[in-house]
Parts: C-alpha cells; sequence; structure tokens
C-alpha cells in the first residue's frame, strides 16, 4: 500500500510537472487588435539548441519582421512548442488553444518525433498510453545504457544523438499509424477559419518527409521545402539535427516570403 501510494505520487507529480512546463508561456493577457499566429511544433521550432532561442528562433524572426514591416499592426507569434512534443500531444490541446488565441495563421512543424518510441504512446499498450513514469524508466534506461552517445548542449540540456546510427532509436512504423493526427489539425484549423502552411526539416528520414509531402498534397496545404537547400549542413547547430542561427533566419525568410506572396495580413 505504502509503494503504491509513493508511485502514484511520483505520477501525479510528473503530470503536474509538464503540465507547467507546457502552460508556463501561455498565462499571458492577450491584446485585443493583436494578429496571433501559432506555430505548434517541437524542439526545431522552440529554438533548441540556438545560444538565445528567445531572439533567434524564427517564430521570434517571423515576429519582428511582422511588426516591421505593417507598423499599423501588432502581431504576436504564439509558440506553442516545446522538446519532445508528438502529432498526440499538439492535438491534445489545439481546440482550446484555438479557441483562446483566435489565431489568423499557423505554422505546422512537426513529424519527427512521432517515430521516436519513447514518445509516442503507440510504443506503450494503450493501457500505459498516459503513465509518464514508464516513460521516465524508458529514458533511465537509455541513458545508463547509452552514455557514450549523449552530449551536454550549450545550455545544459541532455543531446541524445548517435552520430554513426542516426535512426537507431526510431520506429518509422508508427508514421503512418499517426495520419489521423495529421488530418486532425488540419480539419480543426479550417474549423476555426486558419490557414496554415507546413514545414518540413533539413535533416530527416526519408518517410517523415514523405508524409509530411502527402498530407500536405492530399490537403491542399503549402509546404515550405528545406530539403531543397543543397548547403543543409552549413544550417545546422553542432549536433547536426537542430537549425542554428543561419537555419533559423532562413526558415523565417521562407515564410515572409510565403506570407507577402499570397497578401496575407494585408487587410
Amino acid at each position: 500500500m505504502v509503494l503504491f501510494c509513493i508511485l502514484a505520487f511520483m505520477e501525479l507529480s510528473l503530470h503536474g510537472t509538464g503540465y507547467f512546463v507546457r502552460n508556463k508561456t501561455k498565462k499571458k493577457i492577450l491584446n485585443k487588435g493583436t494578429n496571433h499566429i501559432l506555430v505548434l511544433g517541437e524542439s526545431t521550432s522552440y529554438g533548441l539548441m540556438l545560444p538565445n532561442r528567445l531572439t533567434m528562433s524564427y517564430p521570434n524572426l517571423i515576429q519582428k519582421n511582422l511588426n516591421k514591416i505593417h507598423q499599423d499592426k501588432k502581431f504576436e507569434v504564439i509558440n506553442l512548442s516545446y522538446p519532445g512534443q508528438t502529432s498526440f500531444s499538439i492535438l491534445d490541446n489545439l481546440e482550446l488553444n484555438l479557441l483562446k488565441y483566435k489565431p489568423r495563421f499557423a505554422i505546422l512543424h512537426f513529424g519527427v518525433n512521432d517515430i521516436n518510441p519513447a514518445l509516442n504512446p503507440i510504443s506503450h499498450l494503450s493501457f500505459f498510453t498516459k503513465i509518464k513514469l514508464l516513460k521516465l524508466i524508458y529514458f533511465s534506461y537509455l541513458y545508463f545504457n547509452f552514455q557514450e552517445k549523449i552530449h551536454e548542449g550549450d545550455h545544459g540540456e541532455f543531446i541524445f544523438y548517435d552520430p554513426d546510427a542516426k535512426d537507431s532509436f526510431t520506429n518509422q512504423e508508427y508514421l503512418q499509424n499517426t495520419m489521423p493526427n495529421y488530418l486532425e489539425v488540419i480539419r480543426l484549423l479550417k474549423k476555426y477559419s486558419v490557414p496554415a502552411v507546413m514545414i518540413n526539416y533539413y535533416k530527416s528520414p526519408k518517410v517523415v518527409n514523405e508524409l509530411l509531402f502527402k498530407v500536405s498534397q492530399e490537403q491542399n496545404l503549402h509546404l515550405i521545402d528545406l530539403q531543397k537547400n543543397k548547403n543543409a549542413d552549413q544550417l545546422m547547430s553542432k549536433d547536426n539535427w537542430h537549425p542554428n542561427k543561419e537555419g533559423h533566419k532562413e526558415i523565417a525568410d521562407h515564410v515572409m516570403e510565403y506570407l507577402i506572396q499570397n497578401k496575407l495580413f494585408l487587410n
């Protein structure tokens, strides 16, 4: 009984901590008359590995550029990204976020984490999907068994990366099972009349890129194809996975080009 109480307390604590981390940047008073843009993503759009993600990440650059171009309007980019996020966690709170922020536009930049067994709930029995202790145990297993593959990032975060076997901790079969998540995200955006653009990755497993292309084509959604850039190596941080400062600037330029060409936010 004592053990059960301890485990229950740990589980509730993990859920509470996760809720705090996800929502700590959302508890701001929304300014009336402000044009909100939602960024739905993970560590890439979060700005992981940047010296200062709050000024260098592409969501912040887009906000700065829009406010500079349209000085008669106010723009705020609400970056709902955080490391480790999947299409499941994005979908969990999407409708509430759409009602709260009433965005004029959305940027979809996720997909690669869906093939991570430690993050995708499909990797567990459905009964255990929400039990965070199991994920903690799994991460602990990875840490103690593959310590030599773990590197410390610029801000003390741990980067779990194997340069010799980039897909060694992924399961690409999960991706097709997450297709309904992508379709539901787009359905909700259309329900609330929120136009959107998708972004893929400078570097990612081929199956991820193929799924993003398929979804964007079937749903008539524009996709910014970062893999067209032949100099991607020069746009990556030292982990060779997340964009560096120049990579984020290029992504911001692509999004701005799309907004201008489609005459969004001009009236």
